[in-house]
This record gives structure tokens, C-alpha cells and sequence, in this order.
């Protein structure tokens, strides 16, 4: 049991590491700022063809 904790302890260990540092750098925030970004842009836009439709 010993060594098949020590054999996997560095495996676990970096893969800690690895989700700490996705997680620190944002790349699962990115995706869903970047659709909030396109819908308020469809939204702007579609404001802008409203308001030049002539009257």
C-alpha cells in the first residue's frame, strides 16, 4: 500500500498544480466572459439599427 501511495503521490501532486494554475490564469473564466462580451454586442447592435431606421 506504501508504495503505491509514494508512486502515485507525485502524479497527484502535479495535477494539483496544474488545476491551481488554470485556475489562476483564468481559462475557465475566459469562454463565459467572451459570450457575455458578443451578447452585449448584440445588443449594442441591434440598438444602433433601431435608432437609424428611418422614422
Amino acid at each position: 500500500m506504501t508504495e503505491l501511495l509514494l508512486s502515485l503521490l507525485p502524479l497527484l501532486l502535479m495535477l494539483a498544480i496544474a488545476v491551481w494554475a488554470i485556475r489562476k490564469t483564468g481559462a475557465f473564466e475566459q469562454k463565459a466572459h467572451r459570450q457575455r462580451v458578443e451578447q452585449l454586442l448584440e445588443r449594442i447592435a441591434i440598438a444602433v439599427e433601431k435608432n437609424n431606421r428611418p422614422s
